[in-house]
């Protein structure tokens, strides 16, 4: 039983056209999975990174993680996944951060099928983001705070990188909850993070 296809000459028609659409616009490590994170197919980048030892894995094995929970998290992320793809941050310790991006792709075995981009590893995360200010009415500084919270970057941290007080960074960040009709950093994520462009 054939598991999986090793380049981009095998893929089954009914997904070439999603995986034209990759390689055109993304030059990334690009994957499809199955859902049980089977790897289906990779580009050249792909196959590059995974010849590593996190994560690893060839066509036709699955996907591993050097740490468990980090499978069990990507597929709790799978699960829910709607038709907007989704952002997941692997930060193993001693190791490069991945930004891993994952949709599902249409049109195969029951639209069972995860595309998933990796971001980062020894090159920077440059993310683009959507004009928060226009879609929330966050001033520019509101929206600088935001983009710093997703990032990761506590109140201190921000304060400090925009050379304002910490007080003002706590002001931004209530107006911007308040705007956002939210009421945490999970929250927050979760309303603004689709709004990020890889």
């Amino acid at each position: 039983m054939r598991t999986g296809w090793a380049d981009d000459a095998t893929a089954p028609l009914v997904v070439e056209n999603h995986l034209a659409a990759w390689r055109e616009k993304y030059r990334v490590p690009a994957v499809l999975t199955s859902p049980d994170f089977l790897i289906l197919w990779r580009n050249r980048a792909a196959a590059d990174l995974l010849a590593g030892d996190d994560p690893r894995g060839q066509v036709g094995e699955p996907l591993v993680w050097s740490q468990r929970g980090h499978s069990g998290q990507l597929r709790v992320l799978a699960e829910d996944l709607a038709d907007e793809p989704r952002l997941w941050v692997y930060d193993p310790p001693g190791r490069p951060r991945l930004l891993v991006r994952i949709e599902r792709v249409g049109g195969f075995r029951d639209d069972r099928a995860f595309g998933l981009l990796f971001y980062g590893g020894k090159a920077p995360v440059a993310p683009v983001w959507a004009d928060l200010g226009r879609i929330f009415g966050l001033t520019p500084a509101e929206a600088a705070v935001v983009r710093g919270l997703v990032s990761g970057r506590g109140a201190e941290q921000l304060a400090a990188d925009q050379g304002i007080g910490l007080e003002t960074v706590r002001t931004h960040i209530r107006r911007a909850y308040h705007k956002l009709g939210v009421s945490s950093r999970e929250q927050l994520y979760a309303a603004v993070s689709p709004l990020c462009i890889l």
